[in-house]
């Protein structure tokens, strides 16, 4: 399960996991195509939650950094990591990604794969594009909101303005996708995703 971070709640999704049903772990269509395209090393997933993208990635010999506030989603995602036999594969951080002074920092060029899905914090936009190595994928799954509403509030992005801001830094889009996981949109939003290429 994916969620925003911000100060305040992260007890909020702590409970909210201690008492939700076990989720299924496929995984977001742009982290499947990023996956297919290409081969694996070393992937940063922002506000796993569960794990669903940390597992998918290590049961395909990704090594994944999977960070996110919640020590219940983290456990959750640990121990359906063990029962699947790529619990070595996943180092985990149980930090608030929206923490000033930062808990966790993106290490420049230190990723072939950086994920943030669902999880809007636009301080990160920078140290992701820097944190992904040259020739390596930025993949992202946002909410934006619908016509009429770009300014409902902060979590969410106005419409193409993902597209446009890695178009901005030069990078190369393989895969664009608007409304998918629209089970986890909110009324008066939808979804939009990408794959970009940081240029070698």
């Amino acid at each position: 399960m994916k969620r925003q971070q911000f100060p305040g709640r992260i007890e909020t999704w702590n409970k909210r996991f201690s008492q939700s049903k076990p989720q299924g772990l496929v995984p977001t269509p742009s982290i499947s195509f990023a996956a297919g395209a290409a081969k694996p090393g070393t992937a940063l997933d922002l506000a796993c939650g569960t794990g669903r993208h940390a597992i998918f990635l290590a049961e395909r010999g990704w090594h994944v950094i999977a960070v996110d506030g919640s020590r219940v989603g983290i456990n959750l995602m640990l121990a359906e990591a063990e029962a699947r036999h790529c619990r070595n594969r996943i180092e985990h951080y149980v930090k608030d990604l929206e923490a000033q002074p930062a808990e966790f920092v993106i290490e420049p060029d230190g990723y072939d794969l950086i994920a943030d899905c669902f999880f809007l914090h636009r301080p990160l936009f920078s140290p992701i594009r820097f944190g992904v190595r040259p020739g390596g994928l930025f993949v992202g799954a946002l909410h934006v909101s619908a016509p009429g509403l770009n300014d409902r509030h902060r979590f969410v992005l106005k419409q193409g303005q993902l597209v446009g801001m890695v178009r901005d830094w030069g990078w190369k889009i393989l895969y664009e996708s608007k409304d998918l996981d629209t089970n986890r949109a909110v009324e008066g939003q939808s979804t939009e995703a990408l794959v970009a290429q940081r240029p070698a």
